[in-house]
């Protein structure tokens, strides 16, 4: 079959980093047998660079194409042009189509909504199965970037959006998302949708581990070393990097040098994080780092943050199995079905969201008792290996659209 892989955000392969959810799925189909055509964009959201001047067409193999459609750049991702930019990018996408032929399915990312808005009443006009992969449940996200007195205006805003969620969600073959909770989210607007699935925002485990495992027998990591947790991601408004900062502070002057706390991203708190560090010995800083060097600080940490602001409307984020692959038990904040999946399975704790005590109690509990820190570490990469491993995760998702059809 001939399949469409739509998304704007994701890393594709002219980006020179690790495969995450649409190139593993991509690669998935592939190994199935399937033609894949990869949409993206020519400006990378994450780095705010343009991939391509123009439009561009990229062969990367024989059953692998990525089509790079044009659309102009942006600064702030809560912006005006961020939200021209899509309409720009759809637009331009529209016009691209009898050049690209019609496929036997489509898989979308959402977001944005204009692009699986537009590109969905194709679908059902053409008869080509439409399938919605929802990473953030948009328009709802918006609700927790404003004050609590905007709210009631912001939702008046807002019911042109819902009310293009809700036509795309009649154009659909089937719902897939990353996490259960947003199956549930989109059931509750009462569409019938014909079928829908949870994928796990997975990762390449087997290699994963190998590296991990590579980079900490080349490590000179003292075995008494002190006990090291690391943030990886953006430093944004929606991570509550100041929770994690006021846990440092309580840690540090309890327990003096004997915890570590890494940050590696970029972002709005960059600036607070460097300045803390000069304060803090136990702050340290990496920048933005590539994905080996990302790994080798991986394999000498043993736990992984994981807190978001308040009222967050993530579900299951890509640092679950990030983290999990690693061998990190996750420190989480999001009262969410990951919250559930760490407590059930002992992949780490959770606590409220911006209590920086409690956070800070669960550091201390992992610091004072290595047997338990141990087991975690166990329980991590067992679970990863069971239900994490994007091989078997993408290879069903692949499955579930050319199913029936």
């Amino acid at each position: 079959m001939n399949i469409w892989i739509v998304s704007l955000f994701d890393p594709t392969p002219k980006d020179n980093t690790r495969p995450m959810r649409y190139m593993s799925i991509a690669q998935a189909g592939v190994s199935l047998g399937h033609h894949i055509t990869h949409i993206s964009c020519t400006f990378r959201h994450s780095t705010k660079v343009q991939r391509f001047p123009e439009t561009n067409i990229v062969e990367v193999s024989e059953r692998y194409r990525m089509v790079y459609v044009h659309s102009f750049p942006y600064k702030q991702n809560v912006s005006l042009r961020r939200i021209l930019s899509h309409n720009k990018f759809t637009g331009n996408l529209l016009e691209l189509l009898p050049k690209l032929g019609k496929p036997d399915a489509i898989l979308i990312a959402m977001p944005p909504l204009i692009t699986a808005d537009k590109l969905g009443r194709w679908a059902k006009k053409n008869g080509i199965p439409f399938y919605l992969d929802i990473i953030d449940p948009w328009p709802d996200v918006f609700s927790i970037l404003v004050p609590k007195w905007v709210l009631p205006f912001l939702k008046i805003g807002l019911i042109p959006f819902y009310a293009q969620l809700k036509r795309i969600l009649n154009n659909v073959s089937g719902v897939v998302a990353i996490s259960g909770q947003y199956i549930k989210w989109v059931k509750g607007f009462g569409i019938n949708i014909p079928k829908a699935a949870t994928f796990l925002p997975s990762v390449p485990v087997d290699e994963v581990q190998a590296k991990i495992e590579r980079y900490k027998a080349a490590s000179s990591r003292p075995l008494n070393d002190k006990l090291r947790c690391i943030y990886a991601g953006n430093l944004g408004v929606a991570y509550d990097i100041p929770c994690i900062l006021e846990a440092s502070k309580i840690i540090e002057s309890k327990y003096p040098g004997m915890v570590e706390f890494v940050f590696a991203g970029t972002g709005h708190y960059e600036e607070e994080i460097k300045s803390l560090s000069k304060e803090i010995r136990s702050i340290r800083y990496c920048g933005r780092l590539d994905y080996e060097h990302l790994l080798m600080e991986y394999a000498n940490a043993d736990l992984g943050l994981a807190q978001y602001s308040s009222g967050a409307t993530q579900s299951v984020t890509y640092k679950f199995f990030d983290y999990l692959s690693s061998g990190l038990p996750i420190l989480n904040s999001l009262p969410t079905e990951m919250a559930e999946l760490i407590e059930a399975n002992d992949l780490g704790m959770n606590n409220e969201p911006g209590n920086a005590g409690a956070l800070a109690a669960n550091i201390e509990m992992f610091l004072n008792n290595h047997f338990l820190l141990d087991q975690h570490k166990k329980n991590a990469i067992s679970f990863a290996f069971e239900n994490g491993n994007n091989d078997t995760v993408y290879k069903r998702l692949i499955n579930f659209i050319t199913d029936n059809h």
